[in-house]
């Protein structure tokens, strides 16, 4: 009987591992009918149970009939063909060729142990276990397969070698797992790649399984000829967008990033073929990997992006790709899961509308089912696979240490070359509580705010760095660490430790070149603390640092390596024969100490300066104020010919171009650092005054370049440089100076108008509109860069000059446009142009006489007052009355004040002549000017100089001071003849001092006249009103109307009237005084009409309630 036909199929999931095969066989006879289809079941790997389909022989029509009946409803079942892992005949059938070759030759099938022993870096004892566990799973069919399947990802993970053969046997039919892990392991420590290639290539080509087909490819990739691999890179060029290969066939390695950068800015679908098939092409193209490595971190865990992560995570892992697997792993570590499970396979994803549209819901909530038969399923980056790959790469490197084998240190130096200080940004601050035992079972606690560790939520990180460490500890979840501040003697995180920290210190005192690797490229503090210490720790490797590794050490922005790196130069400094590189590193490192060390051996070799030319350029572009400062003494100093300036000039512009380049290689906008504007501030202040008759001729294309580049501190040095070219303006390019005054930055179109203003005065005076736009703008550098150009426009055109000048005053009278507006006017008046401006002359170009002046200072404007005043300097004092100097001393500017304040010192004479309107000073609301007045005339005016009226007038003021004033003066020179005048006139005052004041003159000017008591009524009636003030006046008054009434009926007739008025008040010590007044009064002149009469009352005892005596007492009651 022969086979003409057969089929493997099989059934497996979680509870069954099924196996049927179906036989179309050939009986040996000559009828047509000479065909049977047999067919074998069971579990795989027991005694299989035979049977047939055809119990007669049939045709062969027949029997291809039945043989696809039973294939098809088998595979209906779920059953699937053998051949959908055809990797696995394959291997075999390689491995049994391989054999019978190798018998052919003589050799052994196996590699043997003391071979492996020799490949491999890991104990013996170890490899020996591995290979023979190994060898009795392949020999063993009853195998565990989840255990055969570890054992294998184990040996390829640590890449022990020389055991092809065995792992070739190990495969098994149907289990694309296994066969993942097979080709993982063989890529990676596979050694006869001529016969292991055609087996991946094959896997590649026929399996369905993604992942297998992938992880062929980067099998195929490592073990493939110059020519197969050759081949494979333009095949995987093809699957690109022609653009791209567009792009990479010529080298346009920035635009390429640009593309990929839009491709991840939109989340096109495209992203995941081309960045997957770009790193593929990496293997063989630095420059392409360095673009890998820009773009990785931009890439995000979400839809459209997620599967290029894991190929890439996945790919980069095979190939021992450590700086892409850092970078990968930090971008899965810091991005938040897109979705979330809950226990009911309800999915919850992050709604992209949350916080831009209204009452949107921070997860979207979809069925897991469904949502995963979409093809443009939105579940992606789950919390479990976050947390998954977090554990894997924290796992690979945990498993490598543990067997202490070389990749941990190269794992690990990936993982923290991908950190920077940027990446701590999860330190925030809490409320927290700390307990403390106060002697007693209880215990007391007291609120306390703590911060968090920066990079807390970074596992593999941490347990690199922190593993041994007291200061931080991890949560018990090992998700997060936190830094135990509580400790007595606890060091901050950003100071080196007083003990090794880190996991495995062992294996990184053999690998002293990864701790100075780590020095030179990482940008994270925490890292160089760690470096730093392990290489103090371990002196010997000293040694092994170069002169360029101090030099990257001084480099760097971390003052503990920058001292390390400082002490090592030290060291190895040959005062003799020093070592410029050194001296130019000292001179930039970050610390101070270095930076005085480096100058200091500097300028006991000042003839470097002369045989090295760049260490001129490198002082010039010194980062460090001190330098900066000390740079500009250091060129003062200098004797430069001309040749050796335009060297350095050329240097200068050289050194701009570089960091042009760098740059633009850095960030595609262009920006610049605030350290790099700050250089090139310095460069600028260089070149247009230590160098510049160097640059006054230099080439108008380069300033046109510098003007165009984007950074503004770039095109501020080309404007400066322009400015200072000899060229004369009218002859430079149009376009050079429209790029200037069209510029959007304020500062260059300033520059701009500065050089507009070179142009010659009849061109100036034909756009005098467009420089009165400039002299009354919005920006102040414009405004100040203008003012000149009517000066050189008064050369040709005084007239047109003046009515220029004139529109500028006039500004001065409105309301200020913008800031400082009047502030720059004034100035420019008062220095630029005050030589076209005159307050006597007639031929000046513009004349302000003193009405001029006058408006000035009268004027609401405060910029008008202020110009006033400067002009005011120019008048002479007795062009102006003596009331015009009081109201000048009321001027909110201080300085036409202190003019006014002058003028009463110096025409004291004209002060008296004129002293009512001088006293007029004195009602000011400016505190210093009315101090002055009111010393000015208690000291300079004598008695006869005052009269009673102008005391008068001072005492009726509002302010109290003054008021004080006119008191003092009446006191001081009071006469008696004025006694009348002043009781009548103050007695109109409102003030209760005044009020106070007056009652002393009562009795003597007014006692025993009616006329004068009837006039002063209203004064009475004032005072008698005040409510819980002017107490002492009060008392006054009811004393002295009480006894000039008792002495006459006509005054008491007023006085009744003044007292029925006031008797309402309802304050007691008041209203009984009143009261007992009218009573006096009403007894001696019973005819007055006031609100009061008489009352008996009885007398009744105070035992008895009874009348005792039957007299009548007076008793007054108000009956108002």
């Amino acid at each position: 009987m022969k086979l003409v036909k057969q089929a493997h199929l099989y059934f497996k999931n979680e509870k069954s591992d099924k196996v049927y095969e179906v036989d179309l066989c050939e009986l040996a006879q000559t009828d047509t009918a000479r065909y049977l289809v047999n067919f074998r079941y069971g579990r795989r790997g027991a005694n299989l149970k035979e049977g047939s389909k055809t119990d007669q022989p049939v045709t062969l029509d027949e029997a291809q009939m039945v043989f696809d009946s039973i294939v098809v409803a088998k595979t209906n079942k779920g059953y699937l063909h053998s051949d959908h892992s055809p990797v696995i005949s394959d291997i075999q059938a390689s491995v049994i060729n391989n054999s019978n070759h190798s018998s052919e030759e003589g050799s052994n099938q196996f590699v043997t142990e003391e071979a492996i022993s020799e490949k491999s870096c890991l104990p013996d004892e170890m490899v020996s276990k591995i290979k023979a566990r190994l060898a009795s799973l392949v020999s063993n069919k009853q195998f565990d397969s989840k255990e055969l399947k570890r054992l294998v990802w184990r040996i390829g993970e640590l890449e022990i070698k020389g055991l092809d053969n065995l792992l070739l046997l190990a495969g098994d039919e149907g289990d694309a797992l296994l066969d993942y892990c097979l080709i993982w392991t063989l890529g990676r420590v596979g050694q006869d790649s001529k016969y292991l290639y055609p087996i991946f290539a094959r896997s590649h080509q026929l399996d369905d399984a993604d992942p297998v087909k992938r992880i062929a490819l980067e099998a195929m990739l490592q073990h493939a000829s110059e020519e197969q691999r050759c081949s494979l890179l333009n095949s995987i060029k093809q699957r690109l967008d022609p653009a791209v290969n567009s792009l990479l066939d010529n080298n346009h390695y920035d635009s390429l990033f640009d593309y990929v950068k839009r491709l991840i800015d939109k989340s096109s679908v495209e992203l995941i073929s081309t960045l997957t098939n770009l790193y593929c092409l990496s293997i063989a193209d630095n420059d392409l990997r360095t673009i890998i490595l820009k773009l990785v971190p931009l890439v995000p865990a979400r839809p459209n992006a997620l599967k290029a992560l894991r190929y890439i995570y996945k790919a980069a892992e095979f190939r021992n790709d450590y700086r892409v697997l850092g970078l990968v792993a930090l971008v899965m570590e810091r991005s938040q899961c897109f979705a979330r499970f809950d226990y009911y396979d309800t999915v919850y994803i992050r709604n992209p509308d949350y916080g831009v549209k209204r009452n949107q819901s921070y997860y979207l909530r979809f069925d897991f089912n469904q949502e995963m038969a979409k093809e443009d399923s939105r579940i992606a980056w789950t919390a479990n696979t976050r947390h998954y790959f977090i554990r894997r790469t924290w796992r690979n490197l945990r498993r490598l240490g543990k067997v202490s084998h070389p990749q941990f240190v190269d794992q690990a130096v990936g993982i923290l070359l991908a950190f920077s200080d940027k990446h701590g940004d999860h330190g925030i601050t809490y409320n927290s509580y700390r307990y403390f035992n106060v002697g007693t079972p209880s215990y007391l606690y007291e609120p306390v705010q703590e911060t968090s560790y920066e990079f807390a939520p970074y596992m593999s990180f941490n347990n690199l760095l922190y593993a041994e460490s007291v200061r931080l500890l991890p949560s018990a979840s090992g998700d997060r660490w936190y830094s135990q501040t509580d400790l007595d003697d606890f060091r901050p995180l950003t100071e080196v430790a007083e003990s090794r920290e880190e996991l495995l210190p062992e294996l990184w005192d053999k690998r002293p070149d990864a701790l100075i690797q780590l020095l030179c490229e990482s940008q994270c503090l925490q890292v160089h603390l760690f470096a730093v210490f392990a290489l103090r720790d371990n002196q010997q490797a000293y040694s092994t640092i170069t002169t360029k590794n101090i030099i990257a050490f001084l480099a760097t922005p971390y003052d503990c390596t920058n001292q390390l790196a400082k002490e090592l130069a030290v060291q190895r400094y040959n005062s003799s024969s020093p070592d410029v590189d050194i001296i130019v590193a000292m001179l930039a490192a970050s610390i101070q100490e270095a930076r005085d060390i480096g100058r200091s051996w500097l300028m006991d070799n000042r003839y470097l300066l002369d045989e090295y030319p760049n260490l001129l350029v490198v002082i010039l572009t010194a980062e460090h104020k001190d330098m900066q400062g000390w740079g500009r003494e250091l060129v003062a100093t200098l004797k430069m010919d001309t040749a050796r300036k335009q060297a350095v000039v050329a240097r200068l512009f050289a050194w701009m171009q570089d960091l042009i380049v760098a740059t633009k290689q850095e960030s595609s906008e262009l920006e610049l650092s605030e350290v790099q504007q700050s250089i090139i501030i310095q460069i600028s202040w260089y070149l247009t005054h230590t160098f510049s008759e160097q640059t006054e001729s230099i080439g108008l294309h380069v300033i046109e370049d510098l003007l165009k580049h984007p950074a503004l501190e770039i095109k501020k040095m080309a404007a400066h440089l322009l400015v200072n070219h000899k060229t004369p303006t009218e002859q430079l390019p149009t376009h050079l100076l429209k790029l200037l005054i069209e510029n959007e930055n304020v500062d260059l179109r300033a520059l701009g108008v500065q050089l507009f203003g070179k142009l010659p005065a009849k061109t100036l005076a034909s756009q005098s509109d467009l420089i009165l736009t400039y002299c009354l703008g919005d920006e102040t550098a414009i405004r100040k860069e203008s003012y000149f150009m009517i000066a050189r426009i008064a050369e040709v055109d005084s007239l047109l000059a003046g009515d220029m000048i004139r529109r500028l005053l006039d500004e001065l009278f409105r309301k200020e446009s913008s800031d400082e507006l009047h502030a720059d006017i004034i100035n420019a008046l008062s220095d630029k142009l005050s030589h076209l401006i005159s307050t006597q002359d007639n031929n000046a170009c513009v004349l302000f006489d003193k009405d001029i002046i006058w408006r000035l200072l009268m004027a609401r404007a405060n910029g008008a007052n202020q110009y006033g005043g400067v002009l005011l300097e120019q008048v002479n004092p007795e062009h102006l009355t003596v009331r015009q100097w009081s109201r000048l001393g009321m001027n909110p500017v201080f300085s036409v004040r202190a003019w006014v304040w002058d003028c009463y010192q110096k025409y004291g004479q004209r002060i008296k002549n004129n002293s009512i309107d001088a006293l007029r000073i004195l009602e000011n609301s400016w505190d210093d000017s009315r101090a002055f007045a009111i010393d000015y005339f208690r000291t300079n005016f004598s008695q006869k100089d005052w009269s009673a009226e102008s005391m008068i007038g001072v005492c009726d003021s509002v302010l109290p001071e003054v008021q004080q004033l006119g008191r003092e003066l009446i006191t001081r020179f009071f006469s008696d003849d004025n006694g009348v005048e002043y009781l009548s006139k103050l007695s109109q005052h409102p003030s209760v001092n005044i009020q106070l004041f007056t009652s002393h003159y009562l009795k003597n000017y007014a006692g025993g006249s009616l006329d004068r008591i009837e006039a002063l009524a209203p004064y009475f009636v004032t005072v008698l009103s005040n409510v819980n003030k002017g107490r002492i006046a009060k008392t006054r008054v009811i004393d002295f109307l009480y006894q000039e009434a008792m002495q006459s009926a006509d005054v008491a007739k007023i006085a009744a009237k003044i007292l029925s008025r006031q008797s309402v008040t309802i304050v007691l010590c008041d209203h009984t005084r009143y009261l007992l007044t009218m009573r006096d009064l009403l007894e001696k002149y019973p005819f007055l009409d006031l609100p009061i009469n008489k009352k008996t009352v009885p007398v009744r005892s105070v035992l008895t309630n009874t009348p005792v005596i039957a007299t009548e007492k007076d008793q007054i009651k108000n009956v108002v």
